[in-house]
């Protein structure tokens, strides 16, 4: 008889690892999610944050908070693709309806609507959370993007001692510069939540000379289509998210560092790093 024990293999352990990627924070599946991995993730959440003169439990805060800002930034790029998924969808299917029927055909689509007014709804809800960052940062707790950032400017100017004005000088410029392009997004995003619906053109399809299928595609304005609108909405809210955030961390920087932009690619990737101010060269 053996008395021997079988001794269990030991399994091996696991580790994760906690360090910042584009995939283990956002899951990028789209060129947009590619941009906000790049130029978030990888970016902000790297130098500059680890220049930044604040308590650890600060960091750690904002750190978490950036991760929500990215993620409902990674929200209203997915609402933007939709609504381009979902306007071709339907521009295959009437070109089949119209092949087959040959007439012309107008669709009026609360589909297409619906994703316009989600594009609105996380354009907004973005900025609201993008505004979590200043409680950690600076001591400042808001709740909204409100009253079209006058909120932030007036908690900026109250909140900040008088040495330390012209570190916020930026910030304040970057919100008044954004306000045309806010003032049309939020009033759209709650006339469209509270009034009435988006007001956009119909999509049509007609059956043209030889064959042909001309076909109109929805329009927010005379001289701009809803797919553009989307677009446009969703590059102004990035970099406006990426600019108030690097500028804001560096109101916060180590004394006589500033942020510097590395490598610029294409219109929203900008590579970020901290260099040493003139100023402080030549204390």
């Amino acid at each position: 008889m053996n008395n021997s024990k079988t001794t269990k293999p030991k399994l091996e352990e696991k580790r994760f690892s906690l360090t910042p990627n584009s995939t283990n924070l956002i899951l990028l599946t789209s060129e947009k999610g590619h941009e906000i991995g790049e130029q978030f993730t990888m970016n902000l959440l790297g130098i500059p944050q680890q220049a930044l003169d604040i308590p650890t439990k600060q960091k750690e805060e904002l750190f978490l908070i950036s991760i929500e800002i990215f993620k409902k930034l990674s929200k209203l790029a997915n609402a933007v693709d939709k609504y381009a998924e979902e306007e071709t969808k339907l521009i295959e299917e009437f070109k089949m309806k119209v092949q087959k029927d040959g007439r012309r055909i107008a669709h009026q689509s609360d589909i297409l609507e619906a994703a316009i007014e989600e594009v609105l709804s996380q354009a907004k809800s973005a900025l609201d959370v993008l505004m979590k960052m200043f409680e950690p940062l600076l001591g400042i707790k808001l709740h909204t993007y409100g009253e079209n950032g006058d909120k932030l400017i007036k908690a900026l100017k109250n909140n900040t001692p008088t040495e330390d004005k012209n570190k916020i000088a930026t910030m304040i410029q970057i919100v008044e510069l954004f306000k045309p392009y806010s003032e049309s997004i939020i009033g759209l995003r709650t006339t469209t939540q509270h009034y009435k619906n988006i007001q956009m053109t119909p999509l049509i399809a007609v059956a043209g000379e030889k064959d042909s299928i001309d076909i109109l595609v929805p329009k927010i304005s005379q001289n701009q289509t809803a797919k553009e609108f989307s677009e446009i909405v969703y590059h102004n809210i990035f970099v406006f998210i990426r600019d108030l955030m690097i500028f804001s961390f560096a109101s916060k920087f180590y004394s006589g560092i500033v942020p510097v932009v590395i490598e610029e690619r294409g219109p929203r990737i900008k590579k970020i790093g901290v260099t040493i101010s003139e100023n402080a060269l030549k204390k």
